[in-house]
């Protein structure tokens, strides 16, 4: 089980230069304890996009304390003897590219909205014969688009994302299959995924900006209710933990 990045003076922790390995101590008893807790009845949960399905509904959420946001950026939490410090954004994006992809796992594709008024993006020649090519690719993520003389007309998109970010999301999908063109490592799988990775981004809350309280309890209780989630989808850590004892080392409460 992989759980929180533990902080640098927790010396009982295991050494790693993988960016992207957090091994804080005993780690496979605090994930038996995340699964075994309680929910706590007094977080609150908030609609957002993604809609929360009926498995993330019954997602354990042990019990916890939101201190408050430093910088409108971390979300810091008093949790099981420690702080964590949550990455918001990094942290709702990994949620997002988790629902998504449980999303396309069972219905065979992403949920869209459908566009009162199409959106016009301009395609290069190469990014046009991309579009087409992986037409069915580029659907099951939500985009629903026909294809003129150097553009692609957009009648539906990725439910999740705002309809200022499409053209910009559309036009990079086609540039990554592009690059990812010849190249045998790059698979229909590798594909979908970067496409969900994409949307994730350009869904997830940005860090900086300040969101209604609801928005940050539901965020904390799906960080906590998902132990194994830990990094975004670009590799990045999505919380610090720091525990009492490192705090009291550091305040020279303890030797």
């Amino acid at each position: 089980a992989i759980t929180f990045a533990s902080g640098a003076g927790d010396t009982s922790a295991p050494k790693t230069s993988h960016p992207s390995t957090m091994t804080p101590k005993n780690s496979i008893e605090l994930l038996e304890r995340y699964r075994a807790a309680q929910p706590d009845k007094s977080v609150r949960k908030t609609e957002v996009k993604p809609s929360v399905s009926e498995e993330t509904k019954q997602e354990v959420v042990p019990e916890h304390k939101i201190i408050g946001e430093a910088f409108d950026c971390y979300v810091m939490v008093e949790y099981d003897g420690a702080l964590l410090v949550i990455d918001k954004h990094a942290a709702h994006e990994r949620i997002i590219f988790e629902d998504l992809k449980r999303m396309r796992e069972s219905d065979g594709r992403v949920a869209s909205q459908s566009l009162l008024l199409p959106i016009t993006a301009l395609l290069t020649p190469e990014e046009q014969s991309a579009a087409d090519e992986f037409s069915a690719e580029i659907e099951s993520v939500g985009f629903k688009f026909n294809l003129g003389d150097g553009y692609a007309s957009i009648s539906a998109i990725p439910d999740s994302i705002s309809v200022m970010d499409a053209e910009s999301l559309f036009i990079k999908m086609t540039d990554d299959i592009i690059s990812g063109r010849g190249n045998p490592e790059v698979t229909e799988s590798i594909r979908r995924e970067q496409i969900l990775y994409q949307i994730a981004c350009k869904a997830a809350i940005k860090g900086g900006r300040k969101y209604d309280r609801a928005l940050i309890d539901w965020l904390v209780s799906r960080v906590l209710a998902l132990p194994d989630v830990v990094v975004c989808p670009h590799g990045r850590p999505i919380a610090y933990r720091l525990t009492k004892t490192e705090l009291d080392r550091q305040f020279n409460r303890i030797k």
